[in-house]
């Protein structure tokens, strides 16, 4: 074949195609914009699953990267000291001046019990420590009476002794002399020295003196008799001395007792121990409380924290003083800062009113929590106990402490 005619046969297919395609057009006119929209949607749907999978890869990262270096649960709650009031004694309440939400000071008035009764115990101890005082000075009195009055008569039958033993040594020594003038006289009689009526004399003195003598025994005997009476006084003395004590001990029991009284009449009047809010009142007016029955549950709002009991899986790097993310169902939005103050010595478990019994031979192993104490630092808002609380505990510190790594593996 020629060129000429190799080109004029190009030449025919070409035409022949562009004929065709007008027919097309004409025939289907709007087949080519619907093609150009489905590509458009295709393109945007693509961008936007790019977009997703973007964005999922970096929430994914930051979750891996938050998982990884945080210990999280939602087993936590906010805690508080709930205090519950109750009386020391019992009554019936005339007077309860506090309503749910009320915000207390220390020491105001929460109830006041009926005293009447409490009033009267104080009046009878009140009487019964007069009582007493008047006894006991009546019986000090008494003694020092009779104390004063037995000293005096030992004193007495002391000195009159004293000089009866004194008459009697006299009296011994004049019988002694009279002795030996009676004998020399007799002698010098003998030999016709001296007259009867000498002898006589003598005869007389020595009688005197030996009379005198006895007299003096009988007034020593007479004289040792009252000594022995006036000592034997000395045990109303001691009688009396003791009924003094007696009456010194009753007297301090019976100002025990009124004491005891008091206290009891001032327990009538029920305070706030602390500074806080009215959580619960339970008891009303006219109600005869018991003691140890609540009358009031009081919360200290300025003094909370959060307990939350982790798995123990996820304590081993826990340390004391780690950051603690705080997150509170009632304030969603709200992120509060926390720090591990306390790290429970104990898994929860053993606490439990019900312990778990194995004696059967059944076992399936549960993973234990352990309570972790945290402070929250920044507490922008009102937290009150019982809300739930998700934390998350950032222990990278923990994983950087090689001695708590240590320690794990020696417990391992």
């Amino acid at each position: 074949m020629t060129e000429q005619g190799a080109e004029s046969s190009t030449s025919k297919q070409n035409d022949q195609t562009l004929s065709s395609e007008k027919d097309t057009r004409r025939v289907f006119p709007r087949m080519g914009a619907g093609f150009g929209r489905m590509s458009l949607k295709r393109a945007a749907m693509l961008l936007a699953v790019a977009v997703g999978v973007v964005i999922g890869v970096i929430f994914g990262i930051g979750w891996l990267h938050y998982y990884f270096t945080h210990a999280s649960t939602d087993d936590a709650r906010v805690k508080g000291d709930l205090i519950a009031v109750s009386p020391t004694v019992q009554g019936k309440i005339r007077l309860l001046p506090i309503q749910e939400g009320d915000r207390l000071q220390k020491g105001q008035l929460i109830a006041q019990l009926r005293e009447e009764d409490y009033q009267a115990q104080v009046d009878v101890a009140v009487g019964a420590v007069q009582t007493i005082q008047a006894e006991l000075k009546e019986a000090e009195a008494e003694l020092a009476l009779v104390r004063e009055k037995t000293q005096k008569e030992v004193a007495e039958a002391t000195a009159a002794l004293c000089g009866a033993q004194a008459r009697q040594d006299e009296a011994k020594a004049s019988l002694q002399q009279a002795s030996l003038d009676y004998e020399r006289i007799r002698k010098l009689h003998r030999s016709k020295t001296v007259s009867s009526s000498e002898m006589d004399r003598a005869q007389a003195a020595f009688d005197l003196s030996h009379a005198r003598l006895e007299v003096a025994k009988e007034v020593i005997k007479e004289n040792q008799a009252k000594l022995q009476i006036a000592e034997a006084n000395t045990a109303e003395v001691i009688l009396k001395q003791q009924r003094v004590e007696s009456l010194r001990g009753r007297l301090e029991e019976t100002r025990a007792a009124l004491t005891a009284a008091k206290l009891k009449l001032d327990h009538t009047t029920v305070t706030s121990p602390i500074d806080g809010v009215v959580a619960k009142k339970v008891a009303n007016i006219g109600e005869v409380i018991k003691v140890g029955q609540t009358i009031a549950v009081i919360v200290d709002l300025n003094n909370v924290w959060v307990e939350a009991n982790l798995e123990e899986t996820k304590v081993e790097h826990v340390r004391l003083g780690q950051t603690v993310d705080v997150k509170v169902d009632a304030y969603p939005g709200t992120e509060f800062t926390g720090r591990v103050v306390n790290i429970g010595a104990a898994a929860a478990s053993e606490f439990a009113l019900i312990p778990e019994n194995r004696s059967a031979g059944n076992f399936t192993k549960v993973t234990q929590r352990i309570p972790i104490k945290i402070e929250v630092m920044n507490p922008a808002y009102q937290l009150r106990p019982g809300m739930m609380v998700i934390v998350g505990i950032d222990i990278r510190s923990g994983k950087d402490d090689s001695s708590g790594r240590e320690l794990a593996r020696k417990n391992k």
